[in-house]
Protein backbone atom coordinates (compact mmCIF):
# COMPACT_ATOMS: atom_id res chain seq x y z
CA UNK A 1 0.00 0.00 0.00
CA UNK A 2 1.06 3.58 -0.45
CA UNK A 3 2.07 5.85 2.36
CA UNK A 4 0.03 8.83 3.49
CA UNK A 5 1.74 12.18 3.01
CA UNK A 6 1.03 15.31 5.01
CA UNK A 7 2.41 17.95 2.66
CA UNK A 8 1.91 18.34 -1.08
CA UNK A 9 4.12 20.64 -3.10
CA UNK A 10 3.11 19.68 -6.65
CA UNK A 11 1.94 22.57 -8.80
CA UNK A 12 -0.49 22.46 -11.69
CA UNK A 13 2.48 22.87 -14.03
CA UNK A 14 4.12 19.80 -12.45
CA UNK A 15 0.98 17.73 -12.94
CA UNK A 16 0.45 18.89 -16.50
CA UNK A 17 4.05 18.13 -17.44
CA UNK A 18 3.86 14.69 -15.86
CA UNK A 19 0.64 13.65 -17.57
CA UNK A 20 1.74 15.03 -20.94
CA UNK A 21 5.01 13.10 -20.65
CA UNK A 22 6.29 9.86 -19.20
CA UNK A 23 3.72 9.54 -16.42
CA UNK A 24 0.78 9.76 -18.79
CA UNK A 25 2.40 7.22 -21.11
CA UNK A 26 3.09 4.83 -18.21
CA UNK A 27 -0.50 5.15 -16.99
CA UNK A 28 -1.81 4.24 -20.45
CA UNK A 29 0.34 1.10 -20.56
CA UNK A 30 -0.58 0.14 -16.98
CA UNK A 31 -4.34 0.21 -17.56
CA UNK A 32 -6.51 -2.12 -19.62
CA UNK A 33 -7.87 -1.06 -22.99
CA UNK A 34 -10.56 -3.62 -23.80
CA UNK A 35 -13.77 -4.18 -21.85
CA UNK A 36 -12.89 -7.87 -21.56
CA UNK A 37 -9.54 -7.12 -19.89
CA UNK A 38 -11.13 -4.53 -17.62
CA UNK A 39 -13.83 -6.97 -16.52
CA UNK A 40 -11.22 -9.66 -15.87
CA UNK A 41 -9.26 -7.24 -13.67
CA UNK A 42 -12.41 -6.20 -11.77
CA UNK A 43 -13.41 -9.83 -11.18
CA UNK A 44 -10.03 -10.43 -9.53
CA UNK A 45 -10.01 -7.17 -7.59
CA UNK A 46 -13.68 -6.72 -6.68
CA UNK A 47 -15.50 -9.94 -7.54
CA UNK A 48 -17.67 -8.39 -10.27
CA UNK A 49 -17.53 -7.17 -13.86
CA UNK A 50 -17.17 -3.43 -14.34
CA UNK A 51 -19.67 -3.62 -17.23
CA UNK A 52 -22.32 -5.07 -14.92
CA UNK A 53 -21.59 -2.57 -12.18
CA UNK A 54 -21.96 0.33 -14.63
CA UNK A 55 -25.16 -1.13 -16.08
CA UNK A 56 -26.65 -1.54 -12.62
CA UNK A 57 -25.88 2.10 -11.87
CA UNK A 58 -27.11 3.58 -15.16
CA UNK A 59 -29.98 1.40 -16.40
CA UNK A 60 -33.30 3.23 -16.25
CA UNK A 61 -31.52 6.51 -15.54
CA UNK A 62 -29.37 7.24 -18.61
CA UNK A 63 -30.65 6.29 -22.10
CA UNK A 64 -28.37 4.05 -24.16
CA UNK A 65 -28.11 6.64 -26.94
CA UNK A 66 -26.85 9.40 -24.60
CA UNK A 67 -23.73 11.15 -25.88
CA UNK A 68 -20.71 10.71 -23.60
CA UNK A 69 -17.38 12.43 -23.00
CA UNK A 70 -14.69 10.86 -20.82
CA UNK A 71 -12.24 13.43 -19.48
CA UNK A 72 -8.84 11.83 -18.90
CA UNK A 73 -9.59 8.81 -21.08
CA UNK A 74 -5.96 7.59 -21.39
CA UNK A 75 -5.99 4.54 -23.72
CA UNK A 76 -9.77 4.17 -23.62
CA UNK A 77 -10.52 1.34 -21.21
CA UNK A 78 -13.41 3.10 -19.46
CA UNK A 79 -15.02 4.18 -22.74
CA UNK A 80 -14.76 0.65 -24.12
CA UNK A 81 -16.31 -0.74 -20.96
CA UNK A 82 -19.19 1.74 -21.15
CA UNK A 83 -19.72 0.71 -24.78
CA UNK A 84 -19.79 -2.97 -23.78
CA UNK A 85 -22.37 -2.11 -21.11
CA UNK A 86 -24.55 -0.52 -23.82
CA UNK A 87 -23.52 3.16 -23.80
CA UNK A 88 -21.39 3.40 -26.94
CA UNK A 89 -22.04 6.94 -28.17
CA UNK A 90 -18.90 8.39 -26.62
CA UNK A 91 -15.55 10.01 -27.18
CA UNK A 92 -12.65 10.91 -24.95
CA UNK A 93 -9.92 13.44 -24.27
CA UNK A 94 -6.57 13.22 -22.51
CA UNK A 95 -3.41 15.27 -22.11
CA UNK A 96 -1.08 12.48 -23.24
CA UNK A 97 -0.83 12.20 -27.02
CA UNK A 98 0.80 8.77 -26.87
CA UNK A 99 -2.10 7.39 -24.83
CA UNK A 100 -4.55 8.77 -27.38
CA UNK A 101 -2.62 7.14 -30.21
CA UNK A 102 -2.78 3.84 -28.38
CA UNK A 103 -6.51 4.25 -27.82
CA UNK A 104 -7.15 5.12 -31.46
CA UNK A 105 -5.07 2.26 -32.87
CA UNK A 106 -6.20 -0.44 -30.45
CA UNK A 107 -9.83 0.49 -29.97
CA UNK A 108 -10.91 2.70 -32.90
CA UNK A 109 -12.11 5.32 -30.41
CA UNK A 110 -12.82 8.98 -31.11
CA UNK A 111 -10.30 10.90 -29.02
CA UNK A 112 -8.79 14.38 -28.81
CA UNK A 113 -5.93 15.92 -26.83
CA UNK A 114 -7.23 18.29 -24.15
CA UNK A 115 -6.67 19.56 -20.60
CA UNK A 116 -9.31 18.69 -17.99
CA UNK A 117 -9.02 22.16 -16.44
CA UNK A 118 -9.68 23.98 -19.75
CA UNK A 119 -11.79 21.74 -21.97
CA UNK A 120 -12.03 22.84 -25.64
CA UNK A 121 -15.72 21.99 -25.96
CA UNK A 122 -18.84 24.13 -26.05
CA UNK A 123 -21.31 24.33 -23.17
CA UNK A 124 -23.69 21.34 -22.97
CA UNK A 125 -21.64 19.54 -25.62
CA UNK A 126 -22.66 16.07 -24.43
CA UNK A 127 -25.42 14.47 -22.40
CA UNK A 128 -23.01 12.89 -19.90
CA UNK A 129 -19.44 13.60 -18.82
CA UNK A 130 -17.47 10.91 -17.02
CA UNK A 131 -14.13 10.34 -15.30
CA UNK A 132 -12.36 7.13 -14.32
CA UNK A 133 -9.25 7.64 -12.22
CA UNK A 134 -8.94 11.33 -13.13
CA UNK A 135 -10.05 13.28 -10.06
CA UNK A 136 -7.85 11.25 -7.74
CA UNK A 137 -4.86 12.68 -9.65
CA UNK A 138 -6.18 16.25 -9.43
CA UNK A 139 -5.12 18.10 -6.27
CA UNK A 140 -7.97 19.24 -4.02
CA UNK A 141 -7.34 22.91 -4.78
CA UNK A 142 -8.11 22.20 -8.45
CA UNK A 143 -11.26 20.12 -7.89
CA UNK A 144 -13.53 23.13 -8.22
CA UNK A 145 -12.03 24.04 -11.61
CA UNK A 146 -12.23 20.45 -12.85
CA UNK A 147 -15.86 20.17 -11.69
CA UNK A 148 -16.68 23.49 -13.34
CA UNK A 149 -15.51 22.15 -16.69
CA UNK A 150 -17.25 18.78 -16.28
CA UNK A 151 -20.57 20.44 -15.48
CA UNK A 152 -20.11 23.04 -18.21
CA UNK A 153 -19.85 20.44 -20.98
CA UNK A 154 -22.36 17.96 -19.52
CA UNK A 155 -25.97 18.81 -20.23
CA UNK A 156 -27.62 16.22 -17.97
CA UNK A 157 -25.45 13.65 -16.14
CA UNK A 158 -22.07 13.09 -14.49
CA UNK A 159 -20.58 9.63 -13.96
CA UNK A 160 -17.60 9.61 -11.59
CA UNK A 161 -15.52 6.44 -11.07
CA UNK A 162 -12.68 7.04 -8.63
CA UNK A 163 -10.68 5.40 -5.86
CA UNK A 164 -12.62 5.87 -2.61
CA UNK A 165 -11.67 6.29 1.05
CA UNK A 166 -13.76 7.33 4.08
CA UNK A 167 -11.65 10.48 4.55
CA UNK A 168 -9.69 12.57 2.06
CA UNK A 169 -6.15 11.24 1.95
CA UNK A 170 -3.03 12.08 -0.06
CA UNK A 171 -1.08 8.93 -0.91
CA UNK A 172 2.36 8.53 -2.38
CA UNK A 173 3.47 5.66 -4.60
CA UNK A 174 6.89 5.27 -6.24
CA UNK A 175 5.48 3.65 -9.38
CA UNK A 176 2.65 6.11 -10.04
CA UNK A 177 2.13 9.86 -10.09
CA UNK A 178 3.93 11.16 -6.98
CA UNK A 179 0.66 12.01 -5.23
CA UNK A 180 -2.85 10.57 -5.49
CA UNK A 181 -5.79 12.11 -3.63
CA UNK A 182 -8.56 9.71 -2.70
CA UNK A 183 -11.58 10.35 -0.53
CA UNK A 184 -15.35 10.18 -0.02
CA UNK A 185 -16.35 11.61 -3.41
CA UNK A 186 -20.04 11.69 -2.51
CA UNK A 187 -19.15 14.31 0.13
CA UNK A 188 -16.28 16.02 -1.72
CA UNK A 189 -18.18 16.72 -4.93
CA UNK A 190 -21.69 17.62 -3.77
CA UNK A 191 -20.66 21.01 -2.28
CA UNK A 192 -18.83 21.81 -5.53
CA UNK A 193 -21.86 21.06 -7.71
CA UNK A 194 -24.82 23.26 -6.80
CA UNK A 195 -27.85 22.41 -8.89
CA UNK A 196 -26.82 18.77 -9.25
CA UNK A 197 -28.21 15.82 -7.31
CA UNK A 198 -26.91 12.33 -6.66
CA UNK A 199 -28.99 9.66 -8.40
CA UNK A 200 -27.11 6.56 -7.31
CA UNK A 201 -23.73 5.40 -6.12
CA UNK A 202 -21.90 2.22 -5.20
CA UNK A 203 -18.55 1.34 -3.68
CA UNK A 204 -16.77 -1.78 -4.90
CA UNK A 205 -14.55 -3.31 -2.22
CA UNK A 206 -11.49 -5.47 -2.86
CA UNK A 207 -10.62 -8.34 -0.52
CA UNK A 208 -7.01 -8.05 -1.68
CA UNK A 209 -5.39 -5.90 0.99
CA UNK A 210 -2.27 -5.36 -1.06
CA UNK A 211 -4.17 -3.46 -3.74
CA UNK A 212 -3.16 0.16 -4.15
CA UNK A 213 -6.77 1.34 -4.36
CA UNK A 214 -8.89 -1.19 -2.41
CA UNK A 215 -12.22 0.59 -2.99
CA UNK A 216 -13.70 2.15 -6.13
CA UNK A 217 -16.69 4.47 -6.10
CA UNK A 218 -19.11 4.81 -9.01
CA UNK A 219 -21.22 7.93 -8.59
CA UNK A 220 -24.02 9.02 -10.94
CA UNK A 221 -25.30 12.61 -10.70
CA UNK A 222 -27.96 14.55 -12.58
CA UNK A 223 -28.45 18.25 -13.27
CA UNK A 224 -31.80 18.84 -11.65
CA UNK A 225 -33.51 21.04 -9.05
CA UNK A 226 -34.90 19.60 -5.87
CA UNK A 227 -33.62 17.88 -2.76
CA UNK A 228 -30.33 15.98 -2.63
CA UNK A 229 -31.47 12.38 -2.76
CA UNK A 230 -29.49 9.24 -3.33
CA UNK A 231 -29.62 5.48 -3.12
CA UNK A 232 -26.80 3.59 -1.44
CA UNK A 233 -25.46 0.16 -2.38
CA UNK A 234 -22.26 -1.42 -1.07
CA UNK A 235 -20.94 -4.32 -3.17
Amino acid sequence: MGAAVSTVTLTYADLRQGWRGEQGAAWAVRNQITAEATDASYRIRFGCDKTRALAGLMEGRVPLNASLLEVGCSAGGHLNTLAAAGWGNGFGCDLNFGALQRADVRSDLRVVQADAIVLPFRDNAVDLATTSGLLMHVPPWLHRMACRELTRVAQRWLLICEAWAPVRTALQYPSLMPISWIGPWERVLVPLLPGWRVLSWTVLRSPLQERIYPKIMMLLMERAPGPWEFTWRMV
